[in-house]
């Protein structure tokens, strides 16, 4: 996935919604600053999370500030778990398979929430993302692989490994992620915080996953595995595995540009960000995406 004259857009918004609360001064060092950055590293070779990554790499060191989404974090979460206690009430009456299929809806469909959104700003809030979701459940996916996908995780003795993106998402990733534990499953996190994305710190003290799931750290503070900056254990894990779950746009750039490094099926679970990653499925508009990647 290379990066577009668009994506500049998305990085300079993004941070400039992120230092609106910032007093003037330092608001304009850190603009001036992703500005020159964008400049100088833009490579269309590269994926778009690099330059994001780098933008919001800045934001922390100019302002100091080491978790500058912690609060934001905690107000998708809050989201997050309503949603997770609503659909849980509905599982109980559901065979295994048919399980599968709602929760791998609802963890693509959860990818929305998230209080920071590229291309959209800081402006959600929680009851406006808790309706958006389900609005969004209702409808039928655009992109639809959950059949197939449910047959796959169905199958004993799998090494899945499961990448994890906002914090948001965690009360439902980690109803997916225990309706799977009947394998051997390894969920990874960010090493440090970088925008409103789960840490291990995060995973451990938001949610149940560490129960019945090994945690591991990126070893980076990237948006997305970006294969460079990462854990080399990290990058073995996901070639490596039998099953690799990309939760995201950042972590599909990833499995989308490695695809053939991927010795075994690559998913991706999340709702497209921008027009330019719907058109790989043949969409112009936002849409969500339960899909293979790569068998």
């Amino acid at each position: 996935m290379r990066t577009y004259p668009d994506c500049i857009y998305c990085v300079i918004d993004d941070i400039y919604q992120a230092t609106l609360s910032l007093p003037e001064e330092r608001r304009k060092e850190v603009l001036l600053k992703v500005l020159k950055m964008v400049s100088d590293k833009y490579n269309e070779k590269q994926e778009p999370s690099v330059l994001i990554t780098e933008a919001h790499r800045i934001l922390k060191k100019t302002t100091n500030i080491k978790d500058p989404f912690y609060n934001l974090k905690k107000i998708s979460l809050k989201v997050g778990k309503n949603i997770a206690r609503k659909i849980s009430k509905e599982l109980d009456r559901l065979e295994k398979r048919e399980k599968l299929k709602v929760l791998l809806k609802a963890s693509a469909i959860s990818n929305i929430l998230d209080i920071r959104s590229i291309g959209v700003g800081y402006r959600n809030k929680a009851e406006e993302l808790e309706a958006q979701f389900w609005r969004l459940f209702k409808e039928k996916l655009k992109v639809d692989d959950s059949k197939k996908i449910a047959s796959l995780l169905m199958e004993e003795g799998k090494n899945i490994t499961y990448l994890l993106d906002n914090v948001g998402e965690l009360p439902i990733d980690s109803m997916l992620i225990k309706e799977i534990s009947n394998n051997n499953t390894t969920v990874v996190s960010r090493s440090n915080p970088i925008t409103s994305d789960a840490t291990l710190e995060d995973v451990m003290k938001f949610s149940n996953i560490g129960k019945f799931s090994k945690v591991i750290e990126s070893g980076s503070d990237t948006l997305g595995i970006i294969f460079e900056q990462s854990n080399k254990e990290v990058v073995e894990l996901i070639k490596n595995s039998d099953i690799v779950i990309s939760k995201g746009q950042a972590n599909f750039y990833s499995i989308y540009d490695n695809a053939d490094k991927i010795k075994g099926t690559a998913i991706s679970l999340m709702f497209t960000k921008c027009s330019i990653v719907s058109r790989i499925f043949g969409y112009k508009k936002k849409i969500g995406v339960v899909c293979i990647v790569k068998e």
